[in-house]
């Protein structure tokens, strides 16, 4: 971007929110950043956000994850009957997304895996009924073991290393250390979406949502992931297919979104400010798989 442009930008809030009825809901608050800038904006931490009801329902304040840069708000008895909507105060501000009602869950039929020559790939089969959403949308979230290389516990006496009696108090020389065992976890940073609208049923069959390389590490003990299936309004769909495009060629989930498309959010007290993103509502369905080496 020229620099005079980029002097004349304007940042507005993005919010992007899964309100889930069923598991716990996650909404990340961030500012937008100016076309070209490849950095992930950083989260903003000094937000009040709930959920609000047509019926009067308000949930209780989300509480930021500071390790994972994300609010979260416990929705598992979140109820049905009414239509909902993220409210957001910060910085004198009060941004809404639109009123929505929860999208019914699609059972997950399946989540399976396929050895190939060169890598896994993981695997998702699920059905609606004909007056169900034919939109969908997954998430998922893998765990792994790792064993390090080297076992530090035996450099410990050397006067080089030091580590923390309150986390490993029972830690001695010469036993087999049980602190070897470690686990790594990486959440998806891609939009896995699809679409029955064209479909003669509203069925899922062997849709690919990533695919692993047999010499990853992840593979190298035991692997777990854990799949998360929500339904989406057409509007919605329509916004993360745009996303998804964008996000492809720009090279990342969380960069800017061209102007253009329009979200599900606005400001309320300010009608000069604008805001990006969206917010989704919906049930979940979920399963884990676990893979042995």
């Amino acid at each position: 971007m020229p620099k005079e442009a980029a002097a004349s930008y304007e940042s507005q809030l993005v919010i992007e929110g899964r309100i889930l009825s069923g598991d716990e809901s996650i909404i990340y608050l961030s500012n937008s950043v100016p076309f070209g800038q490849v950095e992930r904006p950083e989260a903003v931490l000094n937000a009040d956000i709930t959920i609000i009801g047509q019926n009067g329902y308000e949930s209780s304040k989300a509480e930021f994850d500071i390790e994972n840069d994300r609010y979260v708000i416990p929705t598992h008895d979140l109820p049905l009957n009414t239509l909902y909507a993220l409210k957001v105060e910060v910085d004198g501000e009060i941004y809404q997304s639109e009123f929505e009602p929860i999208q019914k869950a699609k059972e997950i039929d399946e989540v399976y895996y396929k050895e190939n020559e060169t890598d896994i790939t993981i695997h998702v089969s699920s059905h609606g009924h004909e007056e169900d959403s034919p939109y969908y949308i997954w998430t998922y979230e893998e765990d792994w073991e790792i064993h390090p290389e080297y076992d530090v516990s035996k450099a410990l006496d050397s006067g080089y290393w030091s580590y923390s009696k309150s986390f490993y108090p029972d830690l001695k020389m010469g036993e087999n250390n049980p602190y070897l065992n470690c686990w790594g976890h990486n959440d998806s940073g891609l939009i896995h979406i699809y679409s029955t609208a064209i479909l003669d049923q509203n069925t899922i069959k062997s849709h690919q949502l990533l695919s692993i390389p047999l010499d990853d590490v992840k593979l190298s003990y035991l692997y777990s992931i854990s799949v998360k299936q929500m339904g989406l309004s057409k509007q919605a769909y329509e916004y993360f297919e745009l996303q998804k495009l964008y996000s492809e060629q720009s090279g990342g989930l969380f960069m800017p979104m061209p102007a253009e498309v329009k979200g599900n959010v606005q400001c309320l007290s300010n009608k000069e400010k604008k805001a990006a993103g969206y917010v989704i509502f919906s049930q979940v369905a979920q399963q884990r798989i676990f893979i042995d080496s």
